[in-house]
């Protein structure tokens, strides 16, 4: 038998270091400032289509998601 383990990434590992810690905060800020200004969707956290205030709303939901249940 054969078994497999996969690992469902966290969405608020935002930096991608298998930690959820204030560090995503800040890696999940500086694309978000930078769609703002450039157009772009790397940080569109609530898949709406455009990266807006909602956005951070969504990531913390998430990020303080993750550090109740060590996501």
């Amino acid at each position: 038998m054969l078994t497999v383990t996969t690992t469902i990434p966290c969405p608020a590992d935002f930096n991608g270091d298998e930690a959820v810690t204030s560090a995503d905060i800040t890696a999940y800020l500086a694309p978000w400032f930078t769609d703002l200004s450039s157009g772009t969707t790397v940080a569109g956290f609530n898949n709406s289509g455009a990266t807006t205030s909602a956005d951070i709303t969504a990531f913390l939901g998430a990020w303080f998601e993750a550090l109740a249940q060590a996501c």
